[in-house]
């Protein structure tokens, strides 16, 4: 990944080589802020590139990225990713997107929310962090990639009425 500019990489390619080094938790992503900012500041070639690619980095895919990127567009606070709810010893939920107020936001890609299974596992996290207080908004793919506007406006009115 670090050497992904000398070997002629993408910019996608490098933003989904650090998504799934982080995904599959081959790397961790303040140990490779701290990496990419030493190669940066060192002169390295392409470290601008991925400094670049680690500023909407944090998520676990592609989707994630495009979301937080358009969070960071709108001015709107970082939300706390993945973030784990408990009760007690018991994981109830995680979840991909965090923001003050207790507002959670999940953007749904066709491939991992799909199958009845999956569909009954992310209602059952809904159901019971809406139960303790949690305020929960979904985004599906086709909303994130195709309706930015419309993301960003529900995204600012869940927010006020979360404060």
């Amino acid at each position: 990944m670090l050497e992904s500019p000398r070997f002629g990489f993408t910019q996608a390619e490098t933003e989904n080589a650090i998504d799934s080094a982080i995904r599959l938790r081959l790397a961790g992503e303040q140990r490779l802020r701290t990496r990419v900012v030493a190669q940066h500041t060192s002169g390295l070639n392409g470290g601008r590139r991925l400094l670049d690619a680690l500023v909407d980095t944090g998520g676990e895919s592609r989707l994630e990225r495009w979301f937080l990127r358009l969070v960071r567009q709108a001015g709107l606070p970082r939300p706390i990713l993945q973030k784990i709810f408990r009760d007690g010893t018991r994981t109830i939920a995680r979840v991909d997107a965090f923001f003050p107020g207790g507002l959670v936001v999940e953007v749904a890609g066709h491939g991992m929310h799909s199958s009845r299974r999956q569909i009954q596992s992310d209602a059952q996290r809904q159901t019971e962090l809406t139960l303790s207080g949690v305020r929960w908004i979904t985004f599906t793919f086709t909303d994130v990639r195709d309706r930015p506007a419309w993301v960003i406006a529900r995204l600012v009115e869940a927010l006020r009425m979360a404060a």
